[in-house]
């Protein structure tokens, strides 16, 4: 009698990875703004002949909408019953944000370049506003803001390094967690242990990863 064969098991970021090329290439291949989004079963059927059951898409997908990494919009319509009597109907569509579109694409863009660059930062009574890319506000304590902003360098050179697109998917998870901790007045220092154990890797890369990692070490070490 022959042995079933075990469905290979997927870890998180190989499920989440997945998720996202199929939202890109959705993106790439749409012939319409309105073909770009997906409702939530259209997307859980085409993900499942990827491998990906229903709940791992559903619990994964509003994982990546929490990390910027796909948009979700509400698609608003009345109904009209045959008696006359409206009702609304709202129907959540996803996309790929462009999080995700410059994760995936190759090469250098002014778009992101602009978007990188230049943070405007506002102190009032020790709590700082950095303004970042599209006039997106982060508030961190004043103490932080420099580990912030050279953890924002570090994420983007990143993005633009020759690393798979696995690692990038990795490592800015990492830094993002981070980031979302030191915005915190009392930080989870275990979590940004963890988080920065997982870059030390980043070190190894010669160049600006290594040179921002450098920087940001003793900054950490302050926390921790």
């Amino acid at each position: 009698m022959k042995k079933s064969k075990k469905k290979e098991q997927k870890s998180a970021d190989e499920i989440r990875e997945t998720i996202l090329r199929f939202f890109y290439d959705r993106h790439k291949n749409a012939s319409s703004p309105k073909r770009v989004r997906l409702k939530i079963s259209d997307a859980k059927s085409a993900l499942k002949e990827l491998g990906i059951s229903g709940k791992e898409a559903v619990s994964n997908i509003e994982y990546l909408i929490d990390g910027g990494w796909l948009i979700k919009e509400v698609e608003e319509k009345e109904y009209t019953t045959p008696k006359g009597v409206k009702i609304p109907q709202k129907t959540p569509q996803y996309k790929a944000s462009n999080k995700t579109i410059d994760h995936f694409d190759k090469g250098e863009s002014i778009f992101k370049k602009n978007e990188a660059s230049g943070i405007n930062i506002t102190n009032i009574q020790g709590v700082t506003t950095l303004t970042v890319g599209n006039n997106n506000d982060i508030i961190v304590n004043s103490e932080m803001k420099g580990l912030w902003s050279k953890l924002d360098e570090l994420n983007n050179s990143i993005k633009h390094s020759n690393l798979s697109d696995k690692e990038k998917l990795d490592y800015s998870s990492d830094i993002e967690t981070i980031q979302s901790q030191i915005q915190k007045p009392q930080p989870d220092k275990t979590i940004i242990k963890k988080a920065w154990n997982n870059l030390k890797k980043v070190a190894g890369v010669a160049g600006t990863l290594a040179t921002l990692y450098s920087k940001i070490e003793p900054l950490i070490k302050i926390i921790l």
